[in-house]
């Protein structure tokens, strides 16, 4: 918020940026971007009328069918009131868990994935989400063994981004995997399970492949057998 000033040695109170949505949105559609993080929108913006002075701050206040904005497109209707973040729609299979399998890894001091993910097809366009620099903090080790990570409040934000319960509607069609850290990674697998305790995993390969940092690698992906990530 922006600091109050000082005249006279009265301080006054800071000068609003705004009074209403409309005027924080001047120029723009208001629409929120489906695979954009809340904090990351330039788009959709509300006025925060909450603070010592109203801001303007990104995300939305609507949900797609409604007349005002700033509010959610068709591809994640509902507006979270809470977070101001757009979510899929009541009904959409959504992901909660990421599991790595690594042969190991050479020289990683530093760790992170960053990956766009294509959920099912039976949808045009498919739904789309990215994860950046995907890593628990320190000390914790990730990509030389197994790890998983599970979409809760805690773990939102190490590197979850767009794909945080995203509506992939129970598939991982496609993969797209880039590595952040420093050393030579020696992936195997990457296991997507959701909501849906019905729904089949996704597994996706990297059939081999080592990588580098900034070198990326389109997998393979299908549908396992089994509901789980640790099913035998």
């Amino acid at each position: 918020h922006p600091a109050p000033d000082c005249d006279g040695h009265v301080c006054k109170p800071p000068v609003d940026e705004c009074q209403d949505d409309p005027e924080c949105n001047a120029g723009l559609d208001g629409i929120c971007e489906a695979d954009v993080a809340v904090a990351d929108q330039t788009h959709c913006w509300y006025c925060d009328t909450e603070g010592v002075s109203n801001v303007c701050k990104p995300g939305c206040k609507y949900d797609s069918d409604e007349n005002l904005i700033p509010k959610c497109p068709a591809e994640k209707p509902n507006c979270n009131p809470a977070t101001h973040g757009c979510q899929a729609a009541s009904g959409s299979t959504l992901l909660t868990s990421m599991v790595f399998k690594s042969f190991g890894c050479d020289g990683c001091d530093q760790e992170g994935v960053s990956m766009t993910l294509t959920g099912s097809e039976d949808f045009i366009p498919p739904p789309t989400c990215t994860t950046v620099d995907l890593d628990h903090p320190n000390p914790q080790v990730d990509f030389s063994g197994t790890s998983t990570f599970n979409a809760t409040a805690a773990e939102q934000g190490i590197g979850w981004n767009t794909c945080y319960m995203a509506a992939l509607d129970g598939k991982v069609s496609a993969a797209l995997v880039t590595w952040t850290g420093s050393g030579t990674w020696k992936p195997d697998t990457i296991c997507f399970d959701w909501d849906n305790d019905n729904s089949r995993v996704s597994i996706c390969s990297f059939e081999g492949a080592t990588l580098e940092n900034g070198q990326e690698k389109a997998l393979t992906c299908a549908l396992g057998d089994t509901v789980d990530c640790f099913d035998k």
